[in-house]
């Protein structure tokens, strides 16, 4: 049974629920179905005429494609993670130049480690340097 047949053929038997405000349009559910597979880039549903209506299956994507958007979307949160957590960095210092790797740690909600690598990017970049030694030193942003 092809797609038209499917519509024409449950049409007669939703004229009652049309009509008693149970669904919106008769036909119109099939069309949305695909459409909606469509927008989400899934392959045609399958529509098969079974003894108690009409069975549907509506197929996943690829796992080959799943993986290629969790790559991607992982490397540009990795990227957006890294400025937004440089530019947090330098905000803090701009506040109080003085402000010490720990105290960075604690309002960023990041490891020393993960601080450290950030100031030697920042350093490297020649946005930030540190005057003095650790205690008593300031930062300066560049």
């Amino acid at each position: 049974m092809n797609l038209e047949e499917i519509i024409r053929s449950g049409e007669s038997e939703t004229v009652e629920f049309k009509e008693a405000n149970e669904i919106e349009q008769y036909g119109s559910g099939i069309k949305r179905i695909i459409n909606s597979c469509l927008a989400y880039n899934l392959p045609q549903p399958k529509f098969e005429e079974i003894a108690e209506g009409v069975r549907v299956t509506v197929f996943k994507t690829t796992q080959k494609t799943r993986v290629k958007i969790r790559v991607k979307t992982r490397t540009i949160t990795r990227m957006i993670t890294k400025v937004e957590t440089s530019e947090a960095i330098l905000n803090l210092i701009r506040g109080n130049s003085s402000i010490t790797r720990k105290e960075l740690a604690t309002h960023l909600h990041l490891t020393m480690k993960g601080i450290d690598w950030n100031l030697n990017k920042l350093k490297k970049k020649g946005r930030l340097k540190r005057i003095g030694p650790d205690r008593g030193g300031y930062w300066e942003i560049n």
